[in-house]
């Protein structure tokens, strides 16, 4: 007469636990529209259990008959990729409650790539003619920060970038102007690479010379014509600027950009210019690293002549110590001149 009772059996509903792997085309950690599932790609399960499994064709992923208890989710991370999801909370299973959407976000590193070219017609624009410059530090900003150098043949780049929005600028260098404006903002797209972000730079021109000494006026510089130091020659046009002759004579207008330009001397008192014929010289900066030289300046050191009109008491023909000068006579000065002069009071006279 012993009723027995509470004789229970308890079932747990087993369960799945699945989501997705994709590609995080723009890198903000959220499943998207355009963003694809990545295949062949594995995932782990720990906690209550451990197993492993890999995403399928659309980038899926399941683990079934799991039963109660506590599990963590992890992926095997891949070279080249950066993880823009954080891994899913740890998941308590329900009896025949699954799991889903437990989504695993990727985004594929990019690079960033560009040349440094000689703009040699200074247009901005890489032509055939172009070459690349070689050594020169380029300077990525933004999302990460870094510098590369560019190769012999004036390209660069940056690896391994993650998401995000990216800066580049060059380290300008003495004697060049850049022609181009430093490339737009890159906001970077998984797996896509950035090319053709290129500087371009002119190297400034020089116009340059001498100041000589034109011993004969013949206004070309021989080999004996010397140097004049501490005269001023003068530049106009695209520039407005002075310097002086150095210790040999020598002078340059240097970093000096695309244009016209005209070099002048100052001309000093007792001085004949014999050199340029024209007494300018007018040059154009046509190109990157146009080099003007052998723009010289000759002049002449004016001179006197002079000398007596005299009275030749014996009639010799020579200046005796009682020979007096004459007073009044008129001398004639012909050739490269032609002017006259009167004797003084002591018979002398000079040009």
């Amino acid at each position: 007469g012993t009723n027995v009772s509470g004789q229970n059996f308890g079932n747990f509903d087993k369960v799945s636990i699945s989501g997705m792997k994709f590609n995080d085309m723009d890198g903000d950690g959220t499943k998207d529209a355009g963003d694809l599932g990545l295949s062949g790609w594995k995932i782990y399960l720990g906690g209550s259990a451990t197993d492993s499994t890999t995403t399928d064709i659309d980038g899926n992923y399941q683990f079934i008959g799991l039963g109660p208890g506590t599990y963590n989710l992890s992926e095997g991370v891949q070279s080249g990729w950066q993880q823009t999801t954080t891994n899913p909370s740890a998941v308590t299973t329900a009896s025949g409650t699954d799991v889903s959407g437990q989504n695993f976000g990727n985004f594929e590193k990019v690079t960033i790539s560009g040349m440094k070219f000689n703009d040699v017609d200074g247009d901005g624009v890489k032509d055939p003619e172009d070459t690349g410059l070689s050594g020169w530090k380029i300077y990525l900003g933004g999302s990460a920060t870094d510098s590369a150098m560019t190769d012999a043949n004036g390209n660069y780049s940056f690896t391994n970038l993650g998401s995000g929005t990216y800066t580049l600028s060059e380290a300008v260098q003495s004697g060049w102007t850049q022609t181009t404006t430093n490339p737009s903002v890159i906001t970077t797209s998984s797996g896509m690479d950035v090319s053709g972000q290129n500087f371009g730079n002119i190297e400034l021109g020089t116009i340059s010379g001498m100041k000589f000494n034109d011993m004969d006026g013949d206004g070309v510089k021989d080999a004996e014509d010397t140097h004049v130091s501490g005269w001023k020659i003068y530049i106009g046009g695209g520039r407005i600027d002075s310097t002086m002759t150095d210790a040999n004579g020598n002078y340059s207008f240097t970093n000096l950009a695309l244009g016209s330009y005209t070099i002048s001397e100052e001309v000093q008192s007792g001085w004949l210019q014999t050199a340029p014929v024209s007494g300018t010289y007018s040059e154009t900066i046509t190109g990157s690293g146009t080099d003007l030289t052998g723009k010289d300046f000759g002049n002449f050191d004016k001179v006197s002549i002079s000398g007596m009109k005299f009275n030749d008491v014996d009639g010799d023909g020579t200046k005796d110590a009682e020979d007096n000068g004459l007073t009044g006579w008129k001398i004639y000065l012909s050739g490269f001149v032609t002017d006259s002069a009167t004797t003084d009071a002591n018979g002398n006279y000079s040009f």
